[in-house]
């Protein structure tokens, strides 16, 4: 017998629990390295706007525009990528649309005007739409929808790296080589993941009822819309979908590094400190949250937890002139730690509907994500540049504004969250 069992993962058909664990770890690895690229493009031009406003002399509008239609993109092809992920599986979806994604960094970092750059960010953006979806997918397919949850906040822990990577390292590399070099090493990354996937990633693990399905018909792929999008509380997870993350990626993903440059006076490697740390908040509250639900939580005592916190600080940021340094990091850092309840969000409403809708139901409220994300990158430029310039710059009261219309478009969100979409699941 004691033969037999050290026989059996030498033939395969049976994995030991440690050749198990070991393949569940690369593969949580490679899924969010994926994310975490993707994260790093995202996120990069907090650090990255001020540069270009100087060499390129970018107004508020412009620098708004060239990084919000990144997310328009992303947003376009949000239910037609989870309609893809359903159909045809994560690999090969994963693989060409994150080709397409490192490609438009390339062009990104090529370009001399603003129709260039926004050229790559549309190209980029409608490749990284699959990055963390994709994962899901492949997680959505491997546990049971009770593990949902903790698994897509560990996903969203590794693919943390990208924003730590995007804060201080990025900073001190773009001061070494230049913003378009350092621009091509993360697309040249991105480009190596979506490989790795092609090669290595299976849609499903050997046994799942996913080999079994005959391919739907394209009218029944679009079909499957429908009981989602009939689901009432489905709308209200949208609707504080719409603010969650949209509010927090405004400040990390672009205007917290001109806020910090303008009213701060921080420099470019200071600027990417309290970035990074602001990102490795974030990681650990990844982490945390997954772990509380894990332990038993509530989720929706969670989702309250993260959001009235990031409305609070926000709403602080407004009501009070800049408190120096160390206020800024720790308020920085709060809403880092803070900001990753949204992904109890998508497993809210994973857990609403069965595992062949799975793809679809994730990217409807990813869509709600994304395109307040396209409205929450635009519109504070539009706030900044409505203000008088003082010494080259938006003013503090601009900024206090942005962050009081941040804080208010969070608040009503959660109205609307709790009146339809609290209900359901666990």
């Amino acid at each position: 017998m004691r033969q037999a069992r050290r026989a059996t993962p030498r033939n395969g058909t049976s994995p030991g629990l440690m050749s198990n664990r070991i393949a569940a770890l690369g593969l949580f690895a490679l899924l969010g390295a994926s994310f975490g690229v993707s994260q790093f493009i995202r996120t990069a031009p907090a650090v990255l706007a001020p540069e270009l406003r100087r060499e390129l002399g970018l107004a508020p509008e412009t620098l708004g525009l060239v990084f919000g239609l990144f997310f328009v993109a992303f947003t376009l092809v949000h239910l037609p990528v989870g309609a893809l992920l359903d159909r045809y599986g994560p690999r090969r979806v994963m693989g060409a649309m994150l080709l397409l994604s490192a490609g438009g960094t390339f062009v990104f970092a090529s370009g001399e005007d603003a129709g260039m750059m926004i050229a790559g960010q549309v190209l980029s953006g409608l490749g990284s739409s699959v990055a963390f979806v994709g994962g899901l997918a492949v997680i959505a397919r491997r546990y049971p929808r009770e593990r949902f949850g903790p698994m897509a906040s560990w996903l969203t822990a590794i693919g943390g790296i990208g924003p730590i990577l995007s804060g201080t390292p990025f900073a001190a590399l773009v001061e070494a080589i230049g913003w378009r070099d350092a621009w091509r090493i993360g697309g040249a990354a991105l480009a190596l993941v979506a490989l790795l996937i092609l090669a290595l990633v299976r849609n499903a693990p050997p046994g799942h009822a996913d080999h079994a399905r005959a391919p739907e018909r394209l009218r029944d792929t679009l079909g499957g819309f429908g009981p989602i999008l009939r689901t009432r509380q489905v709308w209200g997870i949208i609707a504080l979908a719409f603010a969650a993350f949209a509010v927090q990626i405004a400040v990390r993903g672009l205007w917290g590094g001109p806020y910090l440059a303008d009213i701060a006076g921080f420099g470019a490697i200071a600027r990417g400190n309290l970035l990074l740390t602001m990102s490795a908040a974030g990681t650990l509250g990844a982490i945390a949250f997954g772990w509380l639900e894990h332990r038993g939580v509530p989720r929706l005592a969670l989702i309250l937890y993260g959001t009235l916190t990031v409305i609070g600080t926000y709403a602080f940021l407004a009501a009070l002139p800049s408190q120096g340094d160390t206020a800024t990091a720790l308020l920085f850092a709060f809403v880092g730690f803070s900001g990753p309840y949204t992904i109890l969000l998508l497993a809210h409403a994973r857990a609403l509907f069965p595992d062949h809708l799975t793809g679809r139901a994730i990217t409807t409220v990813n869509v709600a994500n994304f395109l307040g994300v396209s409205v929450m990158q635009i519109v504070p430029g539009w706030i900044l540049g409505a203000f008088p310039a003082v010494d080259g710059h938006p003013p503090e009261i601009a900024y206090r504004t942005m962050f009081g219309v941040l804080a208010a478009t969070l608040a009503v969100a959660l109205l609307a969250f709790l009146r339809w979409g609290a209900r359901g699941r666990r």
